[in-house]
């Protein structure tokens, strides 16, 4: 039997994946101003569209709006606390809008680089960063190190 239902997936829908799946990139509503489509996406909605599949881990991802360096800061601690309260299933992915400059700042301990290819070129994403004149420090937070304690399970350096 297991053979013919495989048969007829390989047929209706492809190839078969078995293995476990991270989704990099998912936008849980964490309040109704985070509400992206005509429906309400709660975390708890994507956990229940997928449980029972592979999926093991998710991003959640915030989306900074310019000029609203509050509101930035609350989707950023809201991320944070999803990923604390998922169990680690949810990992955080914080950000802040380039157009806020210096105020931007207070956000760095908790930014990772992304240069939205296709979007933007990865080189020119770089040189911006490089270009806002940014300590070398920084810039290592920014570009890497951030990026890397997060792919490591380590919390975020909160310099606040």
């Amino acid at each position: 039997m297991y053979v013919l239902f495989t048969a007829i997936a390989l047929l209706w829908y492809g190839p078969v994946y078995e293995g476990p799946i991270i989704d990099a990139h998912t936008h849980p509503m964490l309040d109704p101003a985070s509400q992206i489509v005509a429906a309400p996406h709660p975390p708890e909605a994507y956990r229940a569209i997928v449980r029972g599949s592979q999926v093991s881990r998710a991003a959640a991802l915030t989306i900074a709006h310019k000029g609203d360096l509050a509101r930035t800061r609350a989707r950023n601690d809201a991320v944070l606390t999803l990923a604390q309260d998922s169990e680690g299933f949810f990992f955080p992915v914080c950000s802040v809008h380039p157009a806020d400059g210096l105020s931007a700042l207070r956000e760095i301990d908790r930014v990772v680089f992304g240069s939205d290819y296709p979007v933007d070129h990865p080189l020119d994403a770089i040189r911006a960063v490089v270009e806002l004149g940014f300590t070398d420090a920084e810039q290592a937070a920014i570009l890497h190190d951030n990026a890397a304690a997060l792919l490591a399970g380590k919390p975020p350096n909160d310099g606040r």
